[in-house]
């Protein structure tokens, strides 16, 4: 028995990344007819790991503007 989100179902792949928008970055990767979501398993890897840099910049800075 098929469950109601087999019903419509593609077959494509995809992940976002919600609640944390940076602007004019890629927030999502999926599956294309020119590309499959595991070719660009690297670029959202790299994202990860901007992003999460950033993220503990910006929380030294934060931490540092508190003890000025």
């Amino acid at each position: 028995m098929k469950g109601r989100y087999d019903a419509n179902a593609t077959g494509r792949l995809t992940i976002a990344l919600t609640n944390d928008a940076r602007e004019g970055r890629a927030a999502s990767w999926s599956d294309r007819s020119a590309w499959t979501l595991d070719d660009k398993l690297p670029a959202l890897l790299q994202e990860l790991e901007v992003r999460a840099a950033e993220d503990d910049h910006a929380k030294l800075e934060a931490e540092r503007a508190k003890t000025r």
